[in-house]
């Protein structure tokens, strides 16, 4: 743990704790000092066995639960970092190390938008809790500006123990409720409408998939381009799916396609961005989400893993956020459609894991049509394997035969496919210094070290069988 960088005596010190905690198995504060020791050498794996044991030990013991959140992220495993990052924000909401981390890790996974949001919370939190390095990455300094923030410093004040004057306890006694200024513009959104986009993209760029296609431009498509034909048969537009099956199959394309094909916004949103630390932040996220789609309507909202927000009691996924059930009943509440609030708006749940939705979201009026989305079929890789290849030097490839070979990869491992095919040509070409053009035995090679990612799905389908909604048919 010294910072001399002596590698040696690194190992020295890390060898030497390995001993102690092996004969004090008990000793959690041990156990953290080896963990520490552990990251610092960057040996990840023990690292995160060592903190796990200390939480074996001491359940409540945040700044282990922070630093196993680090390494999760230094690993690579976002979503049990994010996981780790919620559980010590649940004990201790004014956490802004955990603040911090949740940034950083968001970022990573491509979501600058909640990194932002994360950054100011603690910044409003205290302006000396800084990621300057995030925030440069950024580059957005507006974005994590502090605010005017007097009732959430007033409220982490009362968290950390530190006194309050007069003024701010009578303010504190006026204001029990923590949301009760929110109409009043005291509450600020997490997203604007400015966040989501138009596709451009629509169903002439999805290969495959006619059956959801067709489904869901009845939803919207049809009816937004024929409105009296439609109307005199009662229907109106939008409505509510869900596709499921494989990841990496287009569910999210189709989402955005169906939203192109009519020039409409598509919402999409994950979970974790509907996260809030307050209570009932989560869910008035939610209904702000919706708020949006039906001003802008015709629209469509996409939910990512919507399994999460819709699991059943025994089915809830260890990295569900902790106010699921709360989530559920306002995702309920708002597919609710008897008034017509949703007319004009589409809204699609997406799902690798059909096996955990609950049964409730399949009633009437809520999800209704569940829609199977299925890895390419033969005919379908090679359409998508051209494409990909578009305006890439290549001689003559077999595009036929290589769909032929790659039965049971997803349109996803079939990206993966042309990258390794690409990377075994680029080899060759950069030994002669010309370009090569692809060749079918290129694929042909790559495919061997490529495993399929559809069969493990459909084992787990299988094992998961008695779990499977009424009605839900995958062929």
């Amino acid at each position: 743990m010294s910072g001399s960088g002596d590698k040696s005596g690194d190992m020295s010190n890390l060898d030497a704790l390995r001993q102690q905690v092996e004969a004090a198995p008990r000793d959690a504060a041990l156990w953290f000092e080896y963990a520490t020791c552990c990251l610092e050498d960057w040996a990840l794996d023990e690292a995160r066995g060592a903190y796990e044991r200390v939480l074996e030990i001491e359940p409540a013991n945040m700044s282990a639960q922070l630093e196993l959140a680090r390494t999760y992220y230094l690993s690579g495993n976002s979503s049990a970092a994010i996981v780790r990052c919620e559980a010590v924000l649940q004990r201790e909401p004014y956490n802004g190390a955990a603040m911090l981390l949740m940034a950083r890790v968001f970022f990573h996974d491509g979501d600058a938008d909640s990194a932002r949001i994360w950054l100011r919370r603690a910044r409003i939190l205290d302006v000396n809790l800084r990621d300057v390095a995030l925030e440069r990455e950024l580059a957005d300094g507006s974005a994590v500006e502090v605010t005017d923030s007097d009732q959430f410093q007033r409220r982490a004040q009362t968290q950390r123990g530190q006194p309050e004057d007069n003024e701010t306890r009578r303010r504190a006694e006026d204001d029990q409720d923590p949301f009760s200024d929110l109409d009043d513009g005291g509450w600020e959104e997490a997203f604007e409408i400015e966040d989501f986009q138009k596709p451009t993209q629509n169903y002439s760029g999805v290969f495959g998939h006619e059956d959801a296609k067709t489904e869901l431009g009845m939803k919207i498509v049809h009816p937004v381009k024929h409105p009296k034909l439609f109307a005199k048969y009662g229907k109106t537009v939008g409505g509510s799916v869900l596709l499921y099956g494989p990841s990496g199959c287009g569910k999210t394309m189709l989402a955005k396609a169906t939203a192109g094909e009519v020039g409409a916004r598509v919402f999409t949103i994950s979970p974790h961005q509907l996260l809030d630390m307050y209570v009932g932040g989560s869910e008035r996220n939610l209904h702000h989400l919706f708020e949006l789609a039906r001003r802008d309507s015709p629209s469509v909202i996409f939910i990512e893993e919507i399994d999460i927000l819709v699991a059943g009691r025994s089915r809830q996924r260890s990295n569900a956020p902790g106010n699921q059930r709360g989530l559920l009943q306002q995702l309920l509440v708002e597919l609710d459609n008897s008034d017509g609030k949703n007319e004009g708006v589409l809204i699609i749940g997406a799902t690798s894991a059909p096996w955990n939705v609950d049964q409730t979201v399949r009633r009437p009026g809520r999800f209704d049509r569940a829609l199977f989305i299925a890895p390419p079929e033969e005919s379908t890789r090679a359409q998508l394997l051209e494409h990909l290849m578009a305006e890439k030097p290549q001689d003559d490839i077999d595009f036929a035969l290589i769909a032929k070979r790659t039965r049971d990869f997803t349109g996803a491992d079939l990206e993966v496919l042309v990258e390794h095919a690409i990377d075994r040509s680029l080899l060759k070409a950069m030994k002669t210094g010309e370009v090569l053009p692809l060749q079918t035995s290129d694929f042909i090679e790559a495919v061997s070290s490529i495993r399929p990612s559809a069969p493990e799905w459909f084992q787990r389908l299988h094992d998961e069988g008695n779990n499977m909604p009424s009605g839900w048919v995958v062929g």
